[in-house]
Formats: C-alpha cells, sequence, structure tokens
C-alpha cells in the first residue's frame, strides 16, 4: 500500500501542480510542520507496522509454554528411551518372581493376568501376588505379555514398538 502526500496550495481555482509529492509506503512513518496561514500544523502519516515489547514477550512466553508441552509428549512417545530399559527390566523380574511365588503355592501358573491381582478357586492360593492392575504395565503403557517356552511361563515387555519379535525384537525385553 504506498501512500501520496501532496504539498502545496490547496485552492481548487489554482491550476497549479502541488509543489512536493512523496510517495510513502505503509511502514514508514512521515511527519512534516507545514505552515497554513500563519499558524504551524501537523501532519502525520502511521500506519502501525511493528510489534511492541509487550507484544513480543507475549508471543515468546506462548511459543514457551507450547514447546514446554510439545517437547515432553514427544519424548514419551520415541521409541527410544534408554533409562527406561533397565527399569522396565527389573519390572520384569519382580513380576516374574510373583509369577514363580504363585506356581509354588498352587502348582500352576496364571491362565490371565487377573489370577496375580485376585483370589481365584485353585487351592493353596496365597495372593494377591500384584498389589494393582498398574503393576501389570510396562514403561510405555502396554500390560507385559505372557510367553511360554518350554512349559515355563514367562513375561515379557515388547518396549516402545510394542509388537513381540519381527524386525525389532531385540528391544523386547523377557523375564527370564
Amino acid at each position: 500500500m504506498t501512500f501520496f502526500l501532496r504539498l502545496g496550495t490547496d485552492d481548487a481555482a489554482s491550476k497549479q501542480t502541488p509543489a512536493l509529492e512523496l510517495p510513502c509506503t505503509s511502514v514508514c512513518k512521515l511527519r512534516i510542520k507545514a505552515r497554513t496561514e500563519g499558524r504551524a500544523t501537523q501532519v502525520t502519516i502511521s500506519d502501525r507496522h511493528y510489534f511492541s515489547l509487550v507484544e513480543l514477550m507475549v508471543v515468546i512466553v506462548i511459543m514457551g509454554l507450547l514447546i514446554g508441552i510439545v517437547v515432553p509428549k514427544l519424548q514419551t512417545d520415541s521409541h527410544f528411551h534408554p533409562s527406561q530399559w533397565p527399569v522396565a527390566r527389573n519390572e520384569v523380574k519382580i513380576i516374574q518372581r510373583k509369577i514363580d511365588s504363585l506356581y509354588l503355592d498352587t502348582g500352576k501358573y496364571p491362565e490371565s493376568h487377573q489370577d496375580l491381582l485376585r483370589g481365584s478357586d485353585v487351592e493353596d492360593w496365597h495372593g494377591p501376588y500384584l498389589a494393582k492392575s498398574t503393576d501389570l504395565l510396562d514403561r510405555w503403557g502396554s500390560i507385559y505379555r505372557p510367553w511360554s517356552e518350554d512349559d515355563r511361563f514367562e513375561l515379557m515387555s515388547c518396549r516402545p514398538d510394542r509388537r513381540a519379535g519381527g524386525s525389532y525384537a531385540e528391544d523386547d525385553i523377557l523375564g527370564w
């Protein structure tokens, strides 16, 4: 957007061209003092197209809040959390010991995860072997999966990819 400021005679009867014609873009601020009939007048052309310090600070704070919310979310969804793997390994071993305790008490491995939490019809059940159902969730929010091999009941955490075996088999945590 371009403004033109014409200085000169304002008399419609006068056929004179303006004394001065200045192009002014919308980002400029132009102040001109002119004399009209003996008194000074000030003409200001100003389109405000800049940000104040307060507006910049508000934008920076909003961006900081968004980054503070988004970055941790991306980190928890990430497939690579090496700091969580040892904790998950220990949790698998603890739950595996509780499964083994159930087996020693009853002579049977649990048919489901719920057998560790609530009493079953099996004799010599001395549970609950886990305090709450969230004890069955791994560090990535998935339930530990049962894994049977050679008549032995094991637990596994599929870790971040949430898939057992496949091309990500090296990231699975097994209870043995």
